[in-house]
């Protein structure tokens, strides 16, 4: 009741989406996505609310891809950002992360708008010393929208694959901080281009993790693939990050090379369920 009436089947069309609050966003906008009515949404979103508690949010649409990254400041400058894009794999959740490439596709002008305000963000709080994780994206119009910052560096293998691109080690990095010493600003040295990516093992179906499989295409470009989840253990469905069976580092000679392998590396790096 009180929730407008669908004009037609799609809960786009409203430009809000009900959310639950505590802990399964990704589940709950899923679900919202396919319901085909207001009131179906909102039940949905319920559902996956500890509290039983859903906020309306404004639908954005995003212009390119999302970013994602970790990022240093230091005497409360911003002195780095390792930022990147960010994949999904429609197929199982759409709103959970897979991967990440780099270098991403922002422009010059976007990155000094992304800077700027993560900038202002940061002296407005009195940030003065942090390792940071970040997911922000462009919408339709230009408007920058900062997602989420987390104080910390990110997952799904955020600081080695960056390492892997700039040569800054934001893990040694965050353990100096934490400890109290001292740290130089990261040297940005010029260097031939590189084409890495970070991928996430996730199962498409639920099952009984007995492996990995790994297409014999992709496979000069996998500099390490581990996995993290116990063989013999459940795997879900993937729909969020603990939901992931491993992990693979990727290195590509070309841009093209590594933008034509991310959108079938779901089937060519897959783990073996029984």
């Amino acid at each position: 009741e009180g929730l407008p009436k669908n004009r037609s089947a799609g809960i786009e069309l409203l430009s809000t989406l009900p959310d639950g609050v505590d802990g399964a966003e990704a589940l709950a906008i899923a679900l919202a996505l396919a319901a085909d009515s207001p009131q179906e949404a909102y039940a949905a979103a319920r559902g996956y609310s500890r509290q039983s508690t859903v906020m309306v949010e404004q639908w954005i649409e995003r212009r390119g891809r999302q970013i994602a990254g970790d990022g240093l400041v230091l005497d409360g400058r911003l002195v780095f950002g390792g930022f990147g894009d960010e994949h999904f794999d429609p197929d199982c959740c759409p709103h959970a992360p897979v991967g990440e490439s780099f270098p991403g596709e922002l422009d010059q002008a976007d990155r000094e708008t992304l800077d700027g305000e993560l900038q202002r963000l940061f002296t407005l709080l009195g940030i003065r010393d942090l390792v940071f994780n970040l997911d922000a994206m462009f919408d339709r119009y230009g408007r920058l929208w900062l997602i989420e910052i987390g104080p910390r560096a990110g997952g799904n293998c955020l600081p080695q694959v960056i390492l892997e691109q700039t040569d800054v080690d934001l893990t040694d990095i965050a353990i100096r901080l934490a400890l109290g010493e001292s740290v130089a600003t990261p040297r940005h040295v010029a260097r031939d281009p590189r084409f890495n990516a970070t991928w996430m093992i996730h199962a498409r179906r639920a099952g009984r993790l007995a492996g990995y499989r790994v297409a014999p295409l992709i496979q000069p470009f996998i500099r390490r693939i581990e996995l993290t989840a116990r063989l013999g253990s459940e795997l879900r469905k993937f729909q969020s990050s603990a939901d992931t069976a491993g992990f693979a580092l990727l290195s590509f000679p070309t841009a093209g090379e590594m933008h034509a392998a991310l959108p079938r590396l779901s089937e060519q790096i897959e783990p073996v369920l029984t």
